[in-house]
């Protein structure tokens, strides 16, 4: 988990925003390590880039660029993982 604690000064949409990508993508590197789920090398690359996508305007917003164009892309790599996740869990658990 990153240090979050010079982020005070961001309004407390994106902080959440933020906690909740992190946590995301926390969760989504755990499940790629248990072997319950078996996710093969196309699904595994799949969720190792939405994660990176994720981190890296998670990284942006944390160095002081936080603008309306980073916040949406944000928003919509958290939807994107979320989504992918979600199905490759569905799919590997029938």
């Amino acid at each position: 988990m990153n240090d979050f604690s010079n982020l005070n000064h961001l309004p407390s949409e994106v902080k959440i925003l933020i906690v909740n990508g992190q946590t995301l993508v926390d969760d989504a590197k755990e499940k790629m390590k248990d072997i319950d789920y078996g996710f093969d090398l196309t699904s595994k690359m799949q969720l190792k880039s939405d994660c990176k996508e994720v981190e890296k305007f998670i990284k942006l917003i944390s160095k002081g660029k936080l603008s309306d164009k980073n916040k949406a892309s944000l928003e919509l790599s958290i939807t994107r993982l979320h989504t992918t996740l979600d199905g490759l869990i569905k799919f590997f658990t029938r």
